[in-house]
């Protein structure tokens, strides 16, 4: 497994020329999120290539408090996309919005980050689970 967060910024560079992005300014803008929220990972994180709900929810709850729900919406998705990503490339070991989605069995990211940021996650999370497709067949 490659270790992460980098020094150097290589999986940001990794991540940013396998996208396709069409403005010139965007590259700049997706490298300072993902620095951003790199920081974050190694300010919080004790064990290296990880990223835990903990560190998640933190970062996610500062940048919800500077942004407006738009933004962050939007920002969180792509940092959602940067850690399926990282999880693909060997960085890390998993996304914890992507356990989360498995394990409430919800399709979208964005009913995942704003459980993330309510006072209590965890209720917020139980409140938005979703049957899986076999159990709704079941109860019928």
């Amino acid at each position: 497994m490659k270790r992460w967060p980098d020094d150097n910024d290589r999986a940001i560079k990794r991540h940013l020329q396998q996208l396709r992005l069409r403005h010139c300014d965007v590259p700049a803008i997706y490298r300072s999120l993902f620095r951003g929220f790199q920081e974050a990972v190694a300010r919080h994180e004790s064990i290296p290539s990880r990223v835990s709900r903990r560190t998640l929810e933190a970062w996610l709850r500062d940048r919800a408090a500077h942004w407006t729900l738009n933004t962050f919406l939007h920002r969180a998705g792509i940092t959602d996309r940067f850690l399926d990503f990282l999880v693909e490339d060997g960085s890390i070991e998993s996304n914890p919005i992507a356990e989360l989605r498995r394990a409430y069995c919800i399709k979208d990211s964005a009913t995942i980050l704003r459980a993330l940021i309510a006072p209590d996650s965890d209720g917020a999370l139980q409140a938005a689970r979703q049957l899986p497709p076999s159990a709704a067949y079941s109860a019928s």
